[in-house]
Formats: structure tokens, C-alpha cells, sequence
């Protein structure tokens, strides 16, 4: 490795500093002694020379051996994997994932609702469209409450849930009269997270029942056929007090207070495409007789 320029300054005022030494001695002239600007450089740069070599026996001092910092490096990984194994066994087993619901009976869609349909559709008609498909069980044609007009839709029922898809996918959007008819499953509504009403208690002796949630198309011989083979005494529907409108609901008197019991296990059945609700109904006693 070569000599600084310090060094070289160094040196060659060394040897000049010694070979004036040596003339002063001998009284001779060999060597003619250094002018004062040389003889200032020649302190500068071995004080400089000086400082650099206490510097590097400094750092050299404070740096660890390669040895040693190798081992405390692989001291602190070690260290680190440890700890990440520690947590890992701490932590408890993932539990398997839940298998999804298998779909039961209760969850089949059988009925098909279709829209945009033709006003001159009749039984007849949709029947015919949808042979390629399956055979409709039921049909019941939409119309509007007030007026009893059709509406342009419709629900069909048929005997299973496969049927029902594959009328939906070969018959969507597909024209039956000419018009453009949509179909889709018609799945029920999602339940509501409001708490189911309970029924009340039974008078003593009652023989009629409130029913609710009834369709807007129900009549007499319709809530008769429900309940057979019980026998009614009377029927009374529950209308809008100043429009005459049917509210979906009304009562339902048997014969005996025995027939009413059997028909209130027909609690929740489905009667017209909606499950009936049913309660107690006591007859509220007249205001003269309070």
C-alpha cells in the first residue's frame, strides 16, 4: 500500500531535520538548513500524521471481531424463531368450517311468478307454453283489489322444485301472445326478526276464531273448504269501516267448542298461497250489559 502525501511530507522533513542536525555537528554546509516555511509544513503534516494514527487505532479498538458479531446475529434470529414457535403453540386449533344447510322440502320453490303478460292469457294458454317444461298444477291470475281487473301477472304451481327451475330458465323472457313475459321463482319473503304473536289463552267454552293474514281473493267456500271437515256456523269478514275495503282477516264460529279446538290445530297451514293465523275470539260483551 502506497505512502500518504502526509507521510511523504513527513518523512522528507524528517530527513531534512536530521541531515541539518548532522551538518550542525560536523560545522560543515552539506546540507543548508530549512527555511522557516518548510520547517512549519514539516510540523503540520507530522501532527496530521500523528492525529490519523490515532484515529484508526481507535476504530480499530471499537470494532468487534467479525466472529463476534456473526455469533450475536445468529443468537438474535434463533431468539425470534423461538418466540414466533412459542405463539404459535399457544394459539388455539382453527375449528373445521361448518358445513353448509342441506336444503329441506320446507325450502322448495314450486311456484313460479310471471309478469308482463298478455291481457287476452288465459289457462288454456300459459298451460300451453309451459308444456315443454312440466305440468302446471295451479294457477292464479293477479287482479287488482278495488277494481278486479287483471293485472298482468301471474303464479304458477308445479309439482316440484325442479320442474319450477327449469320453467324459469327454458320460459324467461320468452313471448307468449305477443308479449315479452319475465318469470322468476317466487320465493317467499325473508321472516322478519320481530317475536311471533302468541295466541291467547281459550275462553271457557269459545267456539270462535279470529283469522288473519288471509288473501284478498278468500270467500266463504274457500275458509269452508279449509276447515273441513268442521262445520261453521258463521263467517263474518272485517272491512274497512269507511271504504268497505276487506282487511284480510275475519272470524270464523263452529258449531261446538270441540270443532273449534280441532280447527285451531290448523294453526299456520297454508290456505291460497299464505299461512293462516288464528287466535281466540271472545265475543266483547255489549255496553248495556256492562
Amino acid at each position: 500500500m502506497g505512502k500518504t502525501p502526509e507521510e511523504k511530507a513527513a518523512k522528507k522533513a524528517k530527513k531534512a531535520a536530521k541531515a541539518a542536525k548532522l551538518a550542525a555537528k560536523a560545522g560543515g554546509d552539506a546540507t543548508p538548513p530549512l527555511s522557516p516555511a518548510d520547517e512549519k509544513a514539516a510540523r503540520k503534516a507530522a501532527k496530521k500524521e500523528k492525529k490519523r494514527k490515532a484515529a484508526e487505532a481507535e476504530a480499530a479498538a471499537a470494532a468487534p471481531p467479525a466472529d463476534d458479531k456473526a455469533a450475536r446475529k445468529a443468537a438474535k434470529k434463533a431468539k425470534k424463531e423461538a418466540k414466533a414457535a412459542a405463539a404459535a403453540a399457544e394459539a388455539p386449533a382453527a375449528e373445521p368450517a361448518a358445513a353448509p344447510p342441506t336444503p329441506t322440502n320446507g325450502d322448495e320453490v314450486k311456484s313460479v311468478f310471471c309478469t308482463n303478460l298478455a291481457w287476452a292469457i288465459d289457462d288454456d294458454a300459459i298451460k300451453a307454453h309451459f308444456s315443454d317444461a312440466g305440468d302446471i298444477l295451479r294457477i292464479k291470475w293477479i287482479e287488482d283489489r278495488d277494481t278486479g281487473k287483471f293485472k298482468g301477472m301471474g303464479v304458477l304451481e308445479f309439482a316440484d322444485a325442479a320442474t319450477a327451475s327449469k320453467a324459469v330458465e327454458m320460459k324467461n323472457e320468452t313471448e307468449v301472445l305477443g308479449r315479452t313475459m319475465y318469470c322468476r321463482l317466487d320465493k317467499p319473503k325473508p321472516k322478519s326478526d320481530r317475536p311471533v304473536r302468541q295466541p291467547k289463552a281459550k275462553p271457557e267454552g269459545c267456539c270462535k276464531l279470529y283469522c288473519g293474514n288471509l288473501s284478498y281473493d278468500i270467500d266463504d267456500a274457500a275458509l269452508r273448504a279449509f276447515f273441513e271437515p268442521l262445520a261453521l256456523s258463521a263467517i263474518r269478514w272485517v272491512t274497512d269501516r269507511e271504504t268497505g275495503d276487506f282487511k284480510g282477516c275475519g272470524f270464523a264460529e263452529f258449531a261446538s267448542t270441540e270443532d273449534a279446538d280441532q280447527a285451531f290445530l290448523k294453526q299456520g297451514q297454508v290456505l291460497m298461497s299464505r299461512p293462516v293465523r288464528l287466535d281466540w275470539a271472545e265475543d266483547k260483551p255489549k255496553k248495556w250489559e256492562q
